[in-house]
């Protein structure tokens, strides 16, 4: 497994804390740094080049992990992902969710639930496997139709929300994990956007670990 962190100039403390957790689990960390608060090129940028150079130059059943740099997990969090993984058998997992409704004790037993589920697709942590070419996909869709469709005439400046409205239309369901393997620990993102955490994750959930 390799993974491609986003992050801007600045947010040290963050990306210090998650690279030590995560360094000892993967093959290779990658960190996407956009070039300052004062001549950034933004999220949308930062997170299309992570996912092309990821993804394109993955191997055949390779995980990716993509990650912004405001997010934590737990040791051992590459374990609890292979088991979910074994029983779920997507390829592409969302690690970090908000949705109350979804975290119902059927799903926190199970461990997961694969759906398209509208506004359940968040950019904090995600994996895919076998993507190589996405992103282009993605981006063509929009320009030729996803940019005249409901929610991204409004949306369509997050790049997040195009990969996910991509998703639904094409119905390619999505493995959320539940509960979540990272958490949001962010106050404001650098989108100026209050996010908040999961409402679950296995982190606070102390018989899990």
């Amino acid at each position: 497994m390799r993974v491609g962190i986003i992050t801007v100039e600045g947010r040290g403390e963050y990306l210090n804390a998650l690279t030590q957790v995560l360094r000892p689990e993967v093959d290779d960390i990658k960190i996407f740094t956009d070039t300052g608060i004062n001549n950034h090129t933004g999220h949308f940028y930062n997170l299309k080049r992570c996912m092309t150079e990821m993804l394109d130059g993955a191997k055949k059943d390779e995980p990716i992990l993509i990650t912004t740099d405001d997010v934590i997990t737990v040791p051992g969090w590459r374990k609890y992902w292979e088991k979910i993984h074994s029983r779920a058998q997507n390829n592409i997992y969302v690690l970090m969710a908000r949705q109350h409704h979804l975290f119902t004790p059927g799903n926190i037993s199970r461990g997961y639930i694969t759906k398209c589920q509208l506004r359940g697709y968040y950019d904090h942590a995600t994996i895919f496997i076998n993507q190589n070419g996405l992103m282009d996909k993605v981006l063509t869709w929009f320009n030729s139709v996803g940019k005249n469709t409901k929610p991204l005439l409004k949306r369509g400046k997050w790049l997040d929300v195009i990969i996910q409205e991509y998703l639904i239309y094409h119905k390619m369901p999505w493995t959320i994990t539940i509960p979540t393997l990272f958490n949001h620990i962010g106050t404001v993102s650098t989108l100026g956007n209050n996010i908040g955490g999961s409402p679950d994750y296995i982190g606070d959930c102390v018989e899990n670990l």
